[in-house]
């Protein structure tokens, strides 16, 4: 055991400095290469922790490898999704090192947490591991976490970093934002998926304390009901629909929150104002939060939109927890309440700029910044270039389904109808399966004179919805279908429950969406 252990620990200090001097090399490799923009970019940027090591097979950079982000659903191609500058595996590793150290411990002979409750159990032995980037010593023990309400434990009992324990040292190696971790018992890297899944945790950002839990079914628990996506023409079954690893309730808010604060003030009944404006009902008093204490006016603000002869009242105390990410509010003056999210969506017309939820992207719009351009070009070279990796096709069931599609022209020689006199949301698609392939094929019933009939996908566990999106800016008064096409794959084999929806985006506004159908469709043996 002692020539074991002198033999470990003389591996351990080889791979340190093999590690430092990667890092060192990698360092200089950058500032060497960079041009000159690039140099002044790295001189102001941060400084990377230096346990935050290269990943492989990582597209973007951002400390998770792409199989890693495909499992937990976040865009490979993209370091930095929440747009704060921190890369979001090193962001998301800091959040789960901190949710780990929040959770209740079981110790064995006291009583368990309450039911439901995720906790740890504490895994202590008698000796102490070193750190290979900062020389720090760790305890060489760990945690077991328990999620009785999935029935799932961290780790899996064939985990290759430690199978009965979550090593102190991984916590040590998450809170510097790195997933992998090196000493003198443990080196690997951690399980991200399983840990996320044990842990319930998708998104890196830090809870806010005004954020108040929603009374209502909230199926993707985005913090918007399920009435309120339905009715405001959001994704019920996708809590990050524009995929910023912000969830979309607290992104809403913080978005009206934001409009409501740049509106133009008029005085009430003001003639002649055709723009969403507000209108100062202040009082002379104040409104204490419940949450933090910070008073506000305890007056409100009247929101109008003359155009579609709408209004909603939005309490001061309400513009403070909108700008922490919350519709719910709580004060000593107008109590606990929630605003009317589909009333106040309308009202200000979201989405009001490119980038707010909801905002209806262009096809041929790769960087989602609302311009066709040639930047859009590069990144879609980039994510083709890096797609063609050979290590990434190895295996085709374990690729992220995508969708290809083709919808022609509607047979103008036929006789076209009014919206009156046609269905346009009746269900006609048909679907067939090839090996991991789904064909889809139906006639969507839209105006003559469309800019554009577009089909979108989402795929989330075993639910695929196609959206079929007619773009109109001049429309006629009459409706035809459009024959479509598409081929979405490969999936692995299972059961899936595939959803049709429709709707428009006139002038660049979404309209109400339509449900269409639903099918199940079976992949492979499920025998």
């Amino acid at each position: 055991m002692r020539r074991l252990r002198r033999a470990q620990q003389r591996h351990a200090r080889q791979n340190r400095k093999f590690r430092r001097r990667a890092v060192a090399a990698g360092t200089a490799a950058v500032i060497t290469l960079g041009t000159g923009v690039t140099l002044r970019k790295a001189l102001a940027a941060p400084i990377p922790d230096a346990h935050q090591l290269p990943v492989t097979q990582d597209a973007d950079a951002d400390l998770l490898s792409n199989a890693e982000e495909l499992a937990i659903g976040y865009r490979v191609f993209n370091p930095d999704q929440n747009r704060n500058e921190i890369p979001d595996g090193a962001e998301l590793a800091e959040r789960c090192a901190a949710v780990v150290e929040e959770l209740p411990i079981f110790v064995f002979g006291s009583p368990t947490p309450p039911p439901g409750e995720t906790y740890k159990m504490s895994h202590a032995l008698y000796g102490l591991e070193q750190c290979d980037i900062c020389g720090q010593w760790i305890h060489m023990g760990g945690w077991e976490i328990v999620n009785p309400q999935l029935s799932l434990h961290y780790p899996d009992p064939n985990d290759r970093l430690d199978a009965t324990f979550l090593p102190d040292l991984a916590l040590h190696y998450m809170e510097h934002g790195s997933f992998d971790c090196y000493g003198d018992v443990h080196s690997g890297r951690v399980d991200v998926p399983r840990l996320l899944r044990a842990l319930e945790l998708r998104f890196p950002y830090d809870p806010n304390d005004h954020q108040l839990p929603v009374k209502g079914d909230d199926l993707d628990s985005d913090l918007l009901t399920d009435n309120e996506e339905l009715e405001a023409g959001y994704n019920l079954y996708d809590p990050d629909q524009d995929d910023d690893l912000v969830p979309d309730g607290i992104e809403l808010a913080r978005q009206c929150g934001d409009v409501i604060a740049h509106l133009p003030i008029y005085e009430p009944n003001a003639p002649g104002v055709e723009e969403v404006h507000k209108v100062d009902y202040f009082q002379r008093g104040l409104e204490h939060c419940h949450i933090c204490g910070t008073t506000r006016n305890m007056g409100y603000w009247g929101i109008i939109n003359p155009k579609l002869g709408l209004s909603i009242e939005v309490p001061d105390i309400l513009c403070h927890y909108m700008e922490h990410g919350s519709l719910s509010y709580s004060g000593d003056v107008h109590g606990k309440d929630r605003i009317d999210v589909p009333l106040l969506v309308k009202v200000l017309q979201m989405p009001r700029r490119c980038g707010h939820l909801g905002t209806a992207y262009l096809p041929g719009d790769s960087n989602r910044d609302c311009k066709l351009n040639f930047t859009d070009i590069a990144e879609l070279t980039d994510k083709w270039l890096d797609s063609t990796d050979p290590g990434q096709d190895k295996d085709a069931e374990s690729a992220k389904p995508s969708m290809t599609y083709h919808v022609e022209d509607c047979d103008r020689g036929m006789e076209q109808m009014s919206p009156a006199q046609i269905e346009v949301n009746k269900p006609t698609f048909s679907l067939r399966v090839e090996e991991n392939y789904i064909h889809f094929e139906d006639m969507v019933g839209a105006n003559c004179c469309p800019d554009e009939i577009e089909l979108r996908m989402t795929v989330d566990d075993n639910l695929i919805t196609i959206y079929e999106i007619e773009h109109l800016t001049m429309p006629c008064r009459c409706v035809c279908d459009f024959p479509a096409t598409a081929k979405i794959g490969p999936f692995d084999h299972g059961t899936y429950l595939l959803e049709v929806h429709r709707f428009t985006i006139f002038e660049g506004q979404p309209q109400e969406p339509t449900f269409i159908g639903s099918a199940t469709v079976d992949i492979g043996s499920t025998q």
